[in-house]
């Protein structure tokens, strides 16, 4: 995946994607999550983003579809659009992927050679997301 002509990977130092998102950041570069100020177009869908970093390398990348100035939660989403929300995420991941590898209601996996992604609901915070995590 690239983002901001940056690759995304388990290889992504901190440093490099500090220098290379500074300008879209919220945050300053002693932090290990960052999340970017405005939401980035990936492959057709408008995703706000967060990374995280563990020893100065990506451990995992969090994107949620943009939908208002804030991620998708109970507080401003009905609990049914949360399945429309989740569909939706789990088809964009399958044209980029291919297929799942596991799927239940609420969550729903893909194996890459680059990351173990799954896409989800929390059902206590109500937030729909996706999640790579790289390893």
């Amino acid at each position: 995946m690239i983002i901001n002509n940056t690759v995304i990977n388990k290889h992504l130092t901190k440093e490099l994607f500090y220098n290379n998102f500074k300008n879209y950041l919220q945050q300053e570069e002693s932090s290990n999550i960052f999340m970017l100020k405005s939401p980035v177009k990936i492959e057709g869908l408008e995703f706000w983003a967060d990374f995280t970093f563990q020893n100065n390398i990506l451990e995992s990348l969090k994107l949620s579809i943009y939908q208002s100035n804030e991620p998708i939660s109970y507080s401003n989403m009905f609990e049914y659009k949360l399945q429309d929300i989740k569909g939706i995420q789990d088809k964009w991941l399958e044209k980029q992927y291919g297929r799942y590898s596991e799927k239940s209601t609420y969550s729903t996996k893909f194996n890459t050679s680059f990351a173990k992604i799954i896409s989800y609901i929390d059902t206590k915070s109500g937030e729909t997301s996706i999640l790579f995590l790289f390893s």
